[in-house]
Order: C-alpha cells, then structure tokens, then sequence
C-alpha cells in the first residue's frame, strides 16, 4: 500500500468554525443583515414548528422567536435571525409563505451589516 493511500484525507479539508463558513449561494461577497421575520399564520399547533423547520434545514438557530396569538384564529410571529445572508433570508421568507397555514410574512432588515469577502481556497 502506497504511503500517501494511509494518509488521513481529513488533513486536507481546512477547519473553518460555522459562524465564518462561506456561502455557497453568493460567491465571494456576502450581504449579512439583521433579519426580521413577521409572519401572520392560522392558530394552529404546527405552524411554529413548521416556520422553525425552515431555520433547522439549514443548521441556523433564530436569536429571538415571539409568538403571540391575535385572536382565535390567528398567531402573530416573529423570528430574527442577525448576521443572515440576503438572498438566503428571501429563500426563508418565500418558503415560509408557501406555507398554506401562513397568511402574510414581512422579511425586515433591521440593520445592514457589513459585507464579509471569503477567501477562496
């Protein structure tokens, strides 16, 4: 057996910690903001858990969830997420909204963070 085939192939892949890994969806220049998810849904049991599920698919943890409900019928949401991609926080919202118990999400930006340039290994 070679000596380079016993190597460890672990050795080649750079450790990068999760918070600064670089995002495949925008190339090299990435718009992080402050983003504000204000949803309006139907009341009903599943639907935190389902707006959440969107945030988990992708391993990101919200820093604040609210949920309080209108009336019987209705839940008023919100889920921020700070330091989030641009077009990643749009892809959350549009698939938030096709949810069929959602009746309305507003993606705000509370502040614009400074772009982050990755480095191409």
């Amino acid at each position: 057996m070679p000596a380079h085939a016993s190597a460890n192939p672990l050795h080649l892949v750079p450790s990068v910690p999760l918070d600064h890994r670089a995002d495949a969806w925008n190339g090299a220049a990435i718009r992080l903001i402050d983003a504000h998810f204000h949803i309006q849904a139907d009341a009903e049991p599943d639907v935190l858990c389902r707006l959440l599920g969107f945030f988990a698919q992708q391993q990101l943890t919200p820093s604040d969830v609210s949920a309080h409900r209108e009336d019987d019928d209705r839940f008023a949401l919100t889920i921020r997420h700070p330091s989030l991609c641009a077009r990643r926080a749009e892809v959350i919202a549009q698939k938030m909204r096709s949810l069929v118990s959602v009746f309305a999400v507003e993606l705000r930006e509370a502040t614009a963070l400074a772009p982050r340039i990755e480095a191409q290994a």
